[in-house]
């Protein structure tokens, strides 16, 4: 955010409307939505049509999920439900947010500030802890197999889902009735943020920062990471157990039909879920970049967005680019997932 005089929401005399303003002599500074208009109106059509690629994106994968059996496993669900979030975010909240920002945010009315934001909050921490919850259950049955079926059980399941709804609601609800901190419209665009505490009080966004966002994405990543660490171990170590007679065969020597089609199975079953876990962190990494897309550029040039209002309202734009990720990747690396899409387009051509 620029270093600029920050209008509170609950002070509707600071709050100057576009029409009131006026400009004293030829060298005042016009307002970016007069400066920029072009760029402005180029930067809302590409991102509502990335928007909508989006929320089109996740709504086929929830379908997938929803329409064939062998994907509505534990983690198959989980991604349904980060889909079905994603497909949220970008139908409704990014839209709204993208809208309101183009058509001069600082009209937007107190209540109408705090209900658009509590609704971007609380989806996108649900979405960042069923990514945590979905690292956790692959960790689990790469690490400790035993375990899965108890973390993968519907109670488990509807059980964890309930609880990161909770977390979401109680975590964003003192925004909304001004337990702590207020609701504010921040230049350049005058958009809607949380504002700083009031009389120097405990900043509590930093806890809802690190709550909401960078722990849960913290530990998907640490997670994945142990996983693709074990999983290339394995896989270069290949165990071969030696026998009496000279000849070599894997650790337990099933030589019977039955079960070296069994093996076999298990095998690529491992395969196939190693591969949705590569492509889950990748998905993350990716997801990750366009997230912190501002703190990364801050931490390369600190003044570039500050001086740059145009490049302000892309950065919102690879927020939404993230949440296309997560379907692109799973439809394009996971045969399981695109044979489900398959199997959908061609369900949809005969009717």
């Amino acid at each position: 955010m620029p270093d600029n005089t920050i209008i509170p929401l609950n002070n509707s005399s600071t709050i100057v409307p576009p029409g009131n303003l006026t400009f004293t002599n030829s060298t005042a500074v016009e307002p970016p939505w007069v400066v920029y208009k072009n760029a402005q109106l180029i930067w809302y059509v590409v991102s509502m049509i990335i928007s909508a690629a989006s929320a089109t994106a996740n709504l086929l994968l929830v379908l997938v999920v929803a329409t064939n059996r062998f994907l509505r496993t534990s983690s198959g669900l989980l991604i349904g439900h980060l889909a079905a979030m994603e497909c949220l975010i970008t139908t409704l909240g990014m839209p709204i947010h993208m809208t309101v920002t183009f058509i001069k945010q600082y009209n937007l009315s107190p209540d109408g500030c705090a209900g658009t934001q509590f609704f971007l909050a609380v989806t996108y921490t649900v979405s960042d802890w069923t990514l945590l919850f979905l690292a956790l259950n692959r960790f689990v049955i790469i690490f400790f197999p035993h375990a899965h079926r108890t973390l993968s059980s519907k109670k488990a399941l509807a059980t964890g889902i309930t609880m990161i709804w909770t977390l979401a609601i109680c975590l964003n609800t003192p925004f909304t009735f001004d337990v702590s901190n207020r609701f504010m419209l921040a230049p350049p665009w005058y958009s809607c943020v949380l504002a700083p505490p009031l009389n120097d009080g405990y900043d509590f966004r930093v806890l809802h920062l690190m709550t909401a966002v960078y722990l849960p994405l913290a530990i998907v990543g640490s997670l994945y990471l142990a996983i693709v660490i074990q999983s290339a171990i394995l896989f270069a170590a290949k165990r071969i157990a030696p026998v009496p007679d000279g000849r070599t065969v894997p650790s337990g020597g099933k030589n019977e039909e039955e079960q070296t089609r069994a093996a076999q199975a298990k095998k690529i079953k491992q395969k196939q879920r190693l591969v949705v876990i590569r492509v889950l962190f990748a998905s993350w990494a990716v997801y990750c970049m366009c997230y912190f897309s501002n703190t990364i550029i801050a931490n390369f040039n600190p003044t570039l967005i500050s001086r740059s209002p145009v490049l302000q309202l892309w950065t919102r734009t690879a927020y939404v680019v993230g949440y296309i990720i997560h379907p692109l990747f799973l439809f394009c690396f996971s045969r399981g997932h695109l044979h489900g899409l398959k199997a959908l387009l061609r369900r949809c051509r005969r009717q």
